[in-house]
């Protein structure tokens, strides 16, 4: 972004430039780190800065961040209770807007009210509203606006509904995860979408019985530019895991797609057409992925196995193997890497490419053995 002159720029790596850009260069007139997010590395930007009422606000994955000098009368700081906006409740924000729980875990809601510019009016108690679950979120919420967690994994809205002002509401997303290990056959499902608790699934993957295939969950043939699925049910914070599956594709209008396994930022991907076998630590950088040819058939069951380590040193150890399906694992593995710039934790999940049918089965998430 640049005003008065400067460019304010935001860095993944949580570094925030302020540059003073001329026709012969750029003069670094300050260089600020953000302290380490929830998760132990840096606070990633990911988003451009913006001004408004004369303050620099920096976004990060974790919070935000106002730069400029306080003042007497500055409209430039956030609203708080008794100096809200006079004008009527159009808006009710739930916080937090998202949690991730466990099994049994509590989490007391509040409300902010707002206007129909965006102006807070006054912060709200959750006693003051009416509260109901949706979604098929499991569990229960108290009158006071405090959830309990069903047990197992569960996913869905917790929404709160300010009688006294009409019967506006707002809504919070919720997501239950049960503690490893994983497991999932895809027998029996109570409906053809995929579980409520994963992440990106919706629309692309499928719980379906195929002919000649059996019950299994299916990433379809689609043509569009969408057809990369990146499919995750477990925690952000996850480390040290194996992930497998069976994985089996189908040849259509000669052309095969791709299947994978994801675990901590990691991609293990059997590609269709180019038949071979990737590691990639990010899709973006291809001097970072180790590959080696391998040889597949279409309509035959392959196992998949991919397992991150993170070392003591720093690094993290990433190895993957395939085997054709009900066949014994072999001791070495396909594919490896030691990473020196590793990712440290992220979560499991699958990788899907549908430029042709896809079907995955018995997946499974463990922590190391």
């Amino acid at each position: 972004m640049l005003a008065d002159g400067k460019l304010y720029v935001g860095t993944e790596n949580g570094k925030v430039y302020i540059l003073r850009p001329s026709a012969t260069g750029v003069e670094v007139l300050d260089e600020d780190a953000l302290p380490d997010g929830p998760l132990g590395g840096p606070e990633a930007i990911m988003a451009s800065p913006i001004v408004a009422n004369g303050r620099v606000i920096i976004t990060s994955m974790d919070g935000m961040y106002s730069i400029g000098v306080d003042s007497a009368g500055s409209t430039g700081s956030t609203g708080s209770k008794g100096s809200g906006s006079l004008e009527p409740v159009a808006h009710v924000q739930v916080f937090p807007h998202e949690a991730l729980l466990n099994p049994g875990e509590t989490k007391t809601y509040s409300l902010k009210l707002f206007d129909a510019k965006g102006n807070l009016v006054r912060e709200a108690k959750g006693a003051d509203a009416t509260w109901t679950l949706e979604g098929g979120l499991g569990g229960s919420i108290a009158a006071d606006g405090t959830y309990t967690a069903a047990p197992g994994h569960s996913a869905g809205f917790i929404r709160a509904t300010v009688v006294n002002l009409g019967g506006v509401s707002g809504q919070a997303r919720v997501r239950v995860l049960a503690p490893l290990p994983y497991s999932f056959d895809f027998e029996n499902p109570a409906a053809e979408a995929p579980p409520s608790n994963w992440m990106g699934a919706n629309g692309k993957v499928f719980q379906r019985t195929v002919e000649g295939v059996g019950a299994v969950l299916m990433r379809p043939r689609d043509d569009t530019q969408g057809r990369r699925a990146k499919v995750f049910f477990g925690r952000p914070d996850s480390t040290n895991l194996t992930v497998e599956a069976d994985v089996r594709g189908r040849e259509q209008r000669r052309q095969r797609g791709d299947a994978g396994l994801i675990n901590q930022r990691y991609i293990l991907t059997l590609f269709g057409n180019a038949q071979k076998l990737e590691l990639q630590p990010w899709q973006a950088a291809d001097e970072m992925t180790v590959r080696v040819p391998f040889a597949w058939n279409a309509d035959t069951w392959y196992h998949m196995k991919l397992r991150v380590e993170n070392l003591a040193n720093g690094s993290v150890h990433v190895r993957g193997k395939v085997w054709p399906a009900g066949e014994t694992e072999p001791a070495a593995w396909t594919i490896e890497k030691i990473d020196t710039i590793g990712h440290r934790h992220g979560a499991p999940g699958i990788y899907a490419d549908g430029i042709s049918d896809v079907y995955f089965d018995n997946v499974k998430v463990n922590r190391n053995q």
